[in-house]
């Protein structure tokens, strides 16, 4: 299990947690944005990693390709 895969896993329970919230009689809109903040940033994280998957793949320790 790599680190993409931890960040999609964040993403769709963030994308619950919001749900949920928002779904409540009374929702925390506070919670609501500081939720949505971090889904957003988990987003950026993903998209970061598969723009550089040669970087993130190779062995470590490995040299870098010129």
């Amino acid at each position: 299990m790599g680190l993409l895969d931890h960040l999609k896993r964040r993403h769709s329970w963030l994308e619950h947690e919001i749900a949920s919230e928002q779904a409540r009689r009374l929702p925390d809109e506070a919670r609501i944005g500081q939720l949505k903040k971090l889904k957003l940033a988990v987003k950026d994280r993903m998209l970061a990693l598969r723009a550089e998957p040669a970087r993130h793949s190779r062995v470590r320790g490995a040299p870098a390709e010129a």
